[in-house]
């Protein structure tokens, strides 16, 4: 092999071996002996797919390579173990030597180590399915409780600490009065008259006591003005944020007390 072909191969840290057109061994880097398993030296004349059996029935591909018809064969990902015993990933390419008047063509065999790109591969591959297993998980959790939120007859409010409402179902909307979307963004004192109800009071001990839920009987107001007596059960429940909770009322219109 012309000597500033192996300075480059060495420069880049590439193990190859020259072969002739029958795979058979005319030189070796040092270390590409590791994975021929024999001395240093001693693997001249000796058939490469004694090591490397993937390269059977290749003959084709590699006459081509040898009559410049195709640039490279590559075979990627080979797995094998080391001297440590450890599984290690390498990326096979033959391609043609340079041309020399004094030889035949021949047939360069370049290895490349990619055991680190093939474990962030896999890391990567892993992390994405993962992720769509995560997103189909709460996609189909979220069509549940959509399913649910729609279906139960009770009004049933979300709202963040603040009060603002993030969340109405149909029966909430029917029983005040509002289209689809139009509770959206609206705060509770838009729809609870009462003044001595304290949003952030009832809020700070539901938070206090986050598993309790409290009784709460309020006036209404609808869309139309109209007020009406409606029962809340309320609690605190997890948000996308675990520190910063929200709050679900669940409610019906009651009959207001007679004198």
């Amino acid at each position: 092999m012309h000597p500033a072909l192996k300075e480059l191969l060495l420069a880049r840290e590439t193990e190859y071996c020259l072969l002739d057109r029958d795979f058979r061994i005319l030189e070796a880097s040092t270390q590409m002996q590791q994975f021929l398993d024999c001395p240093v030296g001693e693997s001249s004349g000796e058939d490469i797919r004694s090591w490397f059996p993937e390269l059977f029935g290749i003959e084709e591909d590699i006459e081509e390579v040898l009559q410049g018809e195709r640039k490279r064969f590559e075979y990627k990902a080979i797995n094998r173990h080391n001297s440590a015993g450890e599984l290690i990933y390498l990326d096979l390419q033959i391609v043609r030597s340079p041309a020399q008047p004094e030889h035949p063509p021949q047939l360069i065999l370049l290895l490349e180590d990619v055991t680190d790109r093939m474990a962030l591969e896999q890391t990567l591959v892993q992390g994405s399915n993962d992720l769509s297993l995560l997103l189909e998980s709460l996609e189909a959790s979220e069509d549940s409780l959509k399913k649910i939120i729609t279906a139960i007859n009770d009004a049933l409010l979300v709202c963040t600490a603040l009060g603002k409402i993030k969340t109405a179902n149909r029966a909430a909307r029917e029983l005040l009065g509002y289209g689809e979307n139009e509770l959206i963004g609206r705060s509770l004192s838009d729809i609870i008259v009462n003044e001595a109800f304290s949003v952030s009071d009832l809020h700070q001990s539901l938070k206090d006591e986050f598993e309790a839920s409290k009784e709460i009987e309020v006036t209404g107001l609808t869309k139309s003005g109209e007020q009406i007596a409606i029962a809340f059960s309320c609690s605190a429940i997890d948000s996308s944020i675990p520190s910063v909770p929200e709050f679900l009322y669940i409610g019906r219109e009651i009959s207001p007390p007679t004198d």
